[in-house]
């Protein structure tokens, strides 16, 4: 990511109150995971993975950059973790138009992005590279760290990797693309797929025509003329066989946490339909959702989310005096971890309009993320109950920014929109002030904890589990 404060330093959210008492399957899956965590940092053990597709586990392997894929079968699910970005150029000479398109999936084969974009008519060597380039530069801004780059010209991929003379036609091109290359990203590889297997991206190509010369039109969810083909990526995919890498400790126990889930929501459904089970069993998700709208529900402090959501606390904030406005938020998994933070800058708003704005961009960044089950805490009743219920409003500039964040909470994901005391959502107070520094419409992001955060990620813990 362009601007990205880290430090070393990530203190999780104090897990070690949790109440020991009837455990839940999910706590108890959770507590298997630490351990297997703790283990692969003190053995380097793996098991081999015969019979591991049962529990739907990851490749946790990942090899050295080349310059031709692996996917000579069909398209192919990147590893955990990592993202893959398929792109393609295209060049029509009768037309004098060139263009390029891309798609970003993840392990699963979801689809996370897709761009297409006019480009300056020059030749197709070159439309291949920029298509290269673009695929780079919209990872990097969306913040994905380790990235697979899969191209169907050979030409474009080794001048990209290999680099070429100052002197060539190309150089100009190529060292742009290679900029991005050398970016501080965790991995990344560039590599050729056979162009019978890159038809997504020839798709998002092949409209870039209709586009203006320099125009990137996203794609935030699958477009129908691309719908066929990633379809028919996906499912090659599933049927492709598993490769021979083995799997960490923390593979498997990621793998034994979602079957304890599972069995875990299993064991309530039978629990609850019995005569005889006890009132107190919960559900997976850990809370009741038609009843929790509106409500502090977390007076003992921020509580984990449930396993495979994710949590994200906003604030906005807003300074007369100065006549400035802000938001912050920060994304924890169900061990607390810290995913992702952000702090914007806004136009000079009042408090309702901060704090609307912070639960809009709290869904909007979980949205690009590619999180799919999300939580967001506001310590704003009023803001939590416009967006929830699609309050109308006279002051127009409120209501636009409701309607903004409905678009997103009426996406095909499942969310929850919640409040919490003001006292327990510090960290995201923290991030809201640091917006005021910034010029009007920066976003700052943080994939580790900024320092003035650090105190608060463990203040107000509960460490219960929902």
């Amino acid at each position: 990511m362009g601007n990205t404060e880290s430090t070393s330093n990530n203190t999780g959210g104090g897990q070690n109150n949790r109440n020991q008492s009837n455990p839940s399957w999910t706590e108890i899956a959770s507590d298997f995971a630490d351990l297997c965590t703790k283990l692969s940092s003190s053995s380097s053990g793996t098991f081999p993975n015969s019979n591991s597709q049962f529990l739907g586990l990851p490749s946790s392997s990942s090899s050295a950059s080349a310059a031709v894929s692996d996917s000579t079968a069909g398209w192919r699910f990147p590893e955990k973790a990592w993202i893959k970005c398929n792109v393609d150029g295209s060049f029509l000479p009768e037309k004098r138009s060139a263009g390029c398109g891309g798609v970003y999936r993840d392990a699963r084969g979801n689809w996370l992005y897709g761009f297409s974009k006019k480009l300056v008519y020059n030749n197709l060597t070159t439309a291949e590279i920029d298509a290269i380039y673009t695929g780079l530069k919209v990872a990097w801004e969306l913040g994905y760290k380790k990235i697979i780059i899969e191209s169907d010209s050979t030409a474009a991929v080794d001048h990209v990797n290999k680099s070429v003379p100052s002197s060539h036609y190309l150089a100009e091109t190529v060292n742009q693309a290679r900029d991005y290359l050398n970016k501080h990203w965790e991995e990344i590889k560039i590599v050729y797929l056979p162009r019978d297997y890159n038809k997504v991206a020839d798709k998002l190509a092949d409209v870039s025509h209709d586009l203006l010369v320099g125009t990137l039109k996203p794609y935030y969810d699958v477009p129908v003329f691309c719908s066929k083909f990633h379809s028919n990526d996906v499912s090659r995919a599933n049927s492709l066989p598993m490769s021979n890498d083995s799997y960490s400790w923390t593979d498997i126990a990621a793998g034994v946490a979602s079957a304890a889930v599972i069995a875990g929501g299993l064991y309530s459904v039978l629990s609850s339909s019995s005569p005889s089970s006890s009132s107190s069993s919960s559900s997976v998700r850990g809370f009741d959702s038609s009843s929790a709208r509106g409500f502090d529900h977390s007076g003992a402090g921020w509580q984990f989310p449930p396993m495979g959501w994710v949590k994200c606390n906003v604030d906005g904030s807003f300074l007369p005096e100065k006549r400035s406005a802000g938001c912050g938020g920060v994304y924890r998994d169900a061990q607390g971890k810290w995913l992702y933070g952000f702090a914007q800058r806004m136009d000079y708003y009042d408090i309702t309009k901060a704090e609307t704005f912070a639960i809009y961009k709290g869904l909007a960044e979980a949205w690009r993320l590619g999180y799919k089950r999300v939580i967001i805490e506001s310590d704003s009743t009023s803001a939590a109950e416009l967006v929830n219920q699609g309050s109308s409003t006279s002051d127009s500039g409120l209501g636009l920014l409701v309607n903004q964040a409905r678009e997103y909470v009426n996406k095909d994901w499942e969310v929850e929109i919640l409040c919490i005391s003001r006292d327990y959502n510090k960290v995201a107070d923290k991030l809201a002030s640091l917006s005021h520094v910034f010029q009007v419409g920066v976003l700052k992001e943080y994939e580790d904890p900024p320092q003035p955060c650090i105190y608060y990620l463990s203040d107000g813990v509960s460490g219960k589990r929902r």
